[in-house]
């Protein structure tokens, strides 16, 4: 569940993402889609951070994680670091994941997974 302050930011860039299908000027449209991806990719994450709790676990228990994974010694073994957290009390044989990375990494991702080592906090936010 959104915050008040999230909610009504996404209601803002919402109204704003449909006047810009009504804009006609080029230069104007060019102007207030920067304002929405603004908006969207740098002060939305920012409010989340600050008034979701949620948000502010799942950040500091990546950070914890990736920190673990850096002075463990291993980190030079890998390229990447998966960090999965599921989203209830479930933990079906076969879990679906969303996967966030770049779209050449998605490209390039194996479906078959094999995981090599684990390493960090394993105790439940």
């Amino acid at each position: 569940m959104d915050s008040f302050e999230v909610e009504e930011l996404r209601k803002l860039i919402k109204k704003k993402e449909e006047y810009l299908n009504k804009v006609e000027s080029d230069k104007a449209a060019q102007y207030l889609q920067g304002e929405i991806l603004f908006l969207k990719n740098k002060i939305l994450p920012i409010l989340m951070m600050e008034t979701m709790i949620d948000h502010q676990e799942i950040a500091k228990y990546a950070v914890q994680c990736f920190d673990d994974l850096l002075n463990s010694g291993k980190a030079e073994r890998y390229n990447g670091m998966l960090l999965y957290i599921h989203f209830n009390d479930e933990h079906p044989k076969h879990p679906m994941l969303s996967m966030v990375a770049e779209f050449s990494t998605i490209q390039n991702f194996s479906s078959s997974l094999e995981i090599k080592d684990t390493v960090g906090i394993t105790e439940k936010i």
